[in-house]
């Protein structure tokens, strides 16, 4: 609410810098929904039933809208506004085990999700100028520049300006820094594979470009990544770490430390508890022992109203432990 914003309090002191910051506050309340040419006026009139009182009348002027007419980035000589030149990361690209292509590109403008210049073609994607979105937006283009190799790069300043009525202007000013790349890859504590069915499995090899967000993915988020080959494997335990342990001039040593943990296995059921009266419902708890059985991969196992994925386990004592919560059902089974 905009009148707990200015924090104007019956009965405090007026002065000017109060009347200041208030004023300040309404305009960027309204400048941040879009309204960049907002005026605000506060005016005093004595309260004739208080003695040492006065009323404030504050009057604001929203006035239309403001959009977008031009987006500058300034201040590389391979920066050209709209292109960054790069060469494709191939050995990603022709990895069997990919299923996504890299762009030849950073389209750094296009980075920018939400900030965007007023096109008459523009129909779907709004071009008014938002504060808060485009303080997300600079943030997206570091990020696109990271993703390139440039993961030193930095928005040394910007500026938004006037040109009309209606429109603004955004200048950003940016040095990128030196483009990185991958070079030695390494591998510590794998046993279960390899190091080359691992580096061919994570799809990066010396000479590609630095991309953090790839690296990631690779390791973690894709469907294919490294932790599912392993996790899908019964390897419940799993983790990895990537460490950087060397930069000499623009290429980066990478070590990748695997824990591989037990192989868990599939087991007898131990134990089992449920309470109706528990405060988030009814729930079940149990536990299966590593055995010398088949082994467990991390997708299937116990079943109740569903698949249960990727159990937590207690590495300690090789249990594997999990809690689930049930529907009220009228049998005493458990399936």
């Amino acid at each position: 609410d905009l009148r707990e914003k200015i924090k104007l309090v019956k009965g405090n002191q007026v002065n000017d810098n109060i009347l200041l910051n208030a004023k300040n506050i309404i305009r960027n309340f309204y400048i941040e929904k879009g309204f960049y040419n907002t005026l605000v006026n506060i005016k005093q009139k004595d309260d004739t039933t208080i003695a040492n009182h006065v009323i404030l009348y504050i009057d604001i002027t929203k006035n239309d809208r403001v959009k977008i007419s031009n987006i500058q980035i300034i201040g590389s000589d391979i920066v050209k506004e709209k292109k960054l030149a790069n060469n494709e990361n191939t050995s990603l690209k022709k990895n069997k085990f990919l299923f996504f292509k890299t762009s030849g590109n950073v389209k750094l403008r296009s980075a920018m999700k939400d900030t965007k210049i007023k096109h008459w073609y523009r129909l779907f994607k709004n071009s008014r100028y938002i504060e808060a979105k485009y303080q997300d937006d600079k943030k997206k283009v570091i990020d696109k520049l990271n993703e390139h190799g440039y993961r030193d790069a930095v928005i040394t300043k910007d500026s938004v300006y006037t040109t009309g009525r209606k429109t603004l202007g955004v200048k950003i000013w940016l040095e990128h820094g030196t483009k990185y790349y991958f070079r030695n890859i390494t591998w510590v504590g794998n046993t279960k594979y390899n190091s080359d069915t691992l580096t061919q499995f994570l799809g990066i090899k010396s000479g590609d470009i630095y991309d953090q967000s790839i690296l990631e993915q690779r390791l973690f988020v894709d469907q294919n990544s490294l932790s599912s080959l392993y996790l899908d494997n019964g390897y419940l335990f799993f983790s990895i770490t990537p460490v950087e342990t060397q930069i000499i001039n623009d290429s980066i040593d990478l070590e990748l430390r695997v824990y591989e943990g037990k192989q868990v296995k599939r087991g007898e059921m131990v134990g089992y508890s449920g309470n109706t009266g528990h405060t988030t419902g009814p729930h079940l708890h149990v536990s299966l022992y590593v055995a010398d059985a088949a082994k467990m991969a991390s997708k299937p196992s116990v079943s109740c109203d569903g698949r249960i994925y990727r159990l937590p386990v207690a590495p300690i004592n090789a249990y594997l432990d999990a809690m689930y919560y049930l529907p009220p059902t009228n049998s005493s089974m458990f399936k």
